[in-house]
């Protein structure tokens, strides 16, 4: 009998993070996150907006209780679409919202496997993708607080990294790989803005460590130039809408500070033993003692494992016992982006320049990035050089952090129990960034209601109601002309026509940061206040569109022609 061929160790690896996959399926099944409120109401409101028209959605219709929130606007949240599809479809939000989040695990894997493996081999990039994929900071985002944008930014941040790997670190001539660059940027502006502004300073930090490099090779800025030329071309129907709406309308997030840097720092404790290690211990404690809570539970992702695991590679690095010099470099953004989320009094100094990320642990991301690779790296090359003892205690110690991690989660997921979705409010909008500045609180709309005023003529009578997708006010006896403010927050690009005659009208910020107009001429009518959009949204939808079509055909056309040659030679 021929015997059975033995599952390789790439193979092995890939079976343990398709159990882990299971696992965390099941761990998010059970959890109650901080913004599974507001994220999920996103999807509940796309899927809403699906059944009444098609297209890009720049306004939730059915948010705040009908007034509309410019969420889409600011917040990107096409990827958001086949989740809140498989909703309008009659999928419960449940399951459809936690699919969604395990697939971000699953891309995010593969992302870093693909990208790596491109570079280094497939045992580098299964180690890479293993280590990245369920890191703590990853874990956390999703099972403690379902932070949906900064989950899908660890999607795009591997393919950004090689984007610029292959256009300065090794370029290939003639190159097109620095199409992945603008790929990966594009797909963090669609997830999240702030991770992306502070991926765009991490290149920045790259481009001078590698000025030298730029400097002999002068295409590779010509590459960076055309990646970012193509980014905002992707990117138009998004960003390009979303700068006309902050530079009209004054916004919380623009004209109040919601949160700060320095405000929401992690006690320095809890960045080496966040809430995995610290929910564990409190177990263990309870068990001894029967006290609970020993330890107040902080929702911090630690990273303690990663921590023991890099200061072994130094230690290995030092002592000329490894040596790689792709990974060296790797090796010091890990700890320069650890040594920036880990020291509390740099906060505040930082708060003037980078108080937008609101909070300072943002920056583990970008350390779990490099140490992830750079960790695989080491790995191997241990593994090639036959030190056994070292290469086995530093994938016990990776493994360690990761362990732990979902031993904790867990524990956390256990005790907050499941999210009763049946209880999902319109009036989940996060923390209100995208309200007008003019709104007087959070929760305006919940106070107010449906609630018409027209304060300049007091015989006119009308009638308000909500509709699929717009407002209709009906008025009668109207004597000279009236101003209206009716119960919708008002965004450029609304509009206000009466449905009988055609006239129009136009809308005003009022007061009270909803739609105003003023009717005359007019001793009754019907008016529909309804999201219109602007020029530029329009624009750049078809700017977009045509950018991505012309990318897929051109993509098309160079496989084509990589294939014809193979076949001439």
């Amino acid at each position: 009998m021929e015997k059975k061929q033995k599952i390789d160790f790439e193979g092995k690896l890939h079976i343990v993070a398709a159990a882990v996959l299971i696992l965390s399926s099941v761990m998010i099944w059970m959890g109650y996150g901080q913004d599974i409120e507001y994220h999920a109401e996103r999807i509940a409101a796309i899927a809403q907006e699906m059944k009444i028209h098609p297209g890009i959605y720049r306004i939730y219709t059915t948010n705040s209780g009908g007034y509309g929130y410019a969420s889409p606007l600011f917040y990107g949240d096409i990827f958001m679409y086949p989740a809140a599809f498989l909703v309008a479809l009659g999928m419960d939000i449940a399951i459809a919202f936690r699919l969604f989040l395990a697939s971000i695990m699953l891309a995010s894997y593969f992302s870093m496997y693909f990208c790596v493996n491109s570079v280094w081999g497939k045992r580098t990039a299964v180690l890479a993708a293993y280590l990245y994929a369920f890191s703590p900071i990853l874990l956390a985002d999703i099972f403690i607080r379902f932070a949906v944008g900064e989950a899908l930014a660890f999607v795009f941040l591997p393919i950004v990294l090689l984007g610029f790997y292959r256009i300065v670190i090794e370029p290939k001539k003639p190159s097109t790989d620095w199409i992945l660059l603008s790929i990966g940027m594009s797909g963090l502006i669609f997830s999240h803005i702030i991770s992306t502004v502070l991926t765009a300073i991490l290149l920045i930090l790259l481009c001078i460590v590698y000025i030298k490099r730029i400097w002999k090779n002068k295409k590779s800025i010509g590459y960076m130039i055309a990646a970012a030329v193509l980014t905002v071309l992707i990117t138009a129907y998004f960003t390009w809408p979303m700068l006309e709406q902050m530079a009209t309308t004054q916004l919380f997030v623009t004209d109040r500070q919601t949160s700060n840097l320095a405000g929401n720092v992690a006690p320095f404790i809890s960045l080496f033993f966040g809430s995995e290690y610290v929910s564990l211990l409190n177990v263990v404690i309870e068990k001894v003692t029967g006290t609970a809570d020993f330890f107040v539970t902080s929702w911090f992702p630690g990273a303690f494992g990663y921590l023991i695991f890099w200061i072994l590679a130094i230690r290995f690095w030092k002592k000329g016992m490894v040596k790689n010099k792709k990974a060296d470099h790797l090796l010091g953004f890990a700890v320069l982006y650890l040594a920036i989320s880990m020291v509390p009094f740099i906060q505040p100094l930082l708060e003037p320049f980078v108080g937008f990320i609101k909070i300072a642990w943002r920056n583990l991301t970008f350390y779990i990035l490099f140490a992830s690779l750079c960790g695989a790296i080491l790995l191997v090359k241990l593994k090639e050089e036959k030190k056994w003892k070292a290469y086995k205690a530093g994938l016990l110690l990776a493994t360690f952090g990761t362990l732990v991690s979902f031993g904790g989660l867990a524990m956390i997921t256990i005790h907050n129990g499941m999210y009763p979705f049946e209880t999902l409010s319109s009036h989940s909008i996060g923390a209100g960034e995208y309200l007008t500045a003019a709104v007087d609180n959070y929760d305006y709309a919940k106070e107010r209601g449906d609630v018409v005023v027209c304060e300049d003529n007091d015989k006119v009578t009308y009638t308000f109601r909500r509709c699929e997708g717009y407002s209709e006010l009906q008025f009668e006896n109207l004597n000279g002309k009236a101003t209206f403010e009716v119960p919708v927050y008002m965004y450029r690009g609304y509009a206000v026509e009466n449905e009988e005659t055609g006239a129009s009208y136009t809308p005003k910020l009022s007061e009270n940061g909803l739609v105003e107009f003023t009717v005359d001429q007019a001793t009754s009518g019907t008016v529909k206040i309804y999201y219109k959009g602007t020029v530029i949204q329009h624009v750049s939808v078809w700017i977009s569109f045509v950018t991505v079509v012309m990318l897929v055909i051109w993509g098309i056309w160079q496989k084509k022609s990589e294939k014809t040659e193979k076949r001439k030679w």
